[in-house]
């Protein structure tokens, strides 16, 4: 549903890292509703070696994109539309809707690229949900599913035929990022607060790449003591065969430890 920023997110990455793009976002809000427009001036400025100063400002009617959002609220549920394209730019449509359904928290997501020029159909959807268990409310059940129609099976890909591939334009970018490899994709999680203690955060999870069956398991702990700076540590295996979306990095049937902290002001 981003369809503003230049790159995908990194879902495994600590800090979202990306630069964003120059534009101009207005917000209108309503009673029960909100209407967004952006102005995508990321095309407008380029480089010029004829230029004196070494930049050329574009038409802007060629130049810029614009993307659109409306959401609104109808019973327990939230729901948005959202557009985005430009003279230059595929259009590319979108839906989303998240709320609570017996007790349940559910949400959805569903992206649309049209075929139609030289551009080639593309979709993406999710579907996922998320419930706190027991009394007191301490253990959260989560999962997700993932459809991804540009995915496919790159198994027997090493790390550098894979970087091949998107030089000679067999695959692009996107394709060979996290998350976007595969055609589905399955996700689940539990997690547990003040299990040991308070101070504790317990959080077991798993992802499996379905196209190529890769998988990766993280158990997490988190630590959060009066007067210090939390942090968490995490170990990580990977599994599913080698030279796969999960194993082509870490190693087949391979144990990974981290830790991190994280800091907001």
């Amino acid at each position: 549903m981003d369809f503003i920023n230049l790159e995908k997110a990194d879902a495994f990455a600590s800090l979202d890292a990306r630069v964003g793009k120059p534009g101009l976002r207005l917000h209108l809000p309503l009673k029960r509703s909100n209407a967004f427009l952006f102005a995508d001036f990321a095309n407008l400025i380029s480089e010029s070696g004829s230029s004196r100063t070494g930049w050329v400002a574009g038409d802007p009617l060629e130049a810029v994109n614009l993307g659109g959002r409306f959401d609104f609220t109808a019973g327990a549920f939230e729901f948005g539309l959202t557009g985005y394209g430009g003279k230059n730019a595929q259009a590319r449509f979108g839906l989303d809707a998240s709320g609570r359904l017996l007790g349940t928290t559910v949400y959805g997501e569903f992206a649309l690229k049209p075929e139609y020029d030289d551009y080639v159909y593309s979709a993406q959807a999710s579907l996922g949900f998320s419930r706190s268990l027991g009394e007191l409310k301490l253990w959260t059940l989560s999962g997700e599913g993932f459809y991804n129609s540009g995915g496919q099976d790159l198994s027997g890909y090493s790390v550098t035929e894979l970087a091949t591939a998107v030089t000679s334009a067999t695959l692009t970018s996107d394709e060979t990022r996290a998350l976007n490899q595969g055609e589905f994709y399955a996700y689940a999680a539990l997690s547990a607060a003040e299990l040991f203690s308070p101070s504790l955060t317990t959080s077991f999870s798993g992802i499996v790449n379905l196209s190529d069956v890769s998988y990766r398991l993280t158990l997490s702990e988190a630590f959060s003591f009066p007067r210090a700076v939390p942090f968490t540590l995490s170990v990580t295996y990977a599994g599913g065969g080698a030279d796969k979306e999960f194993t082509r990095f870490a190693g087949d049937q391979a144990f990974s430890v981290s830790a991190s902290t994280r800091v907001e002001f």
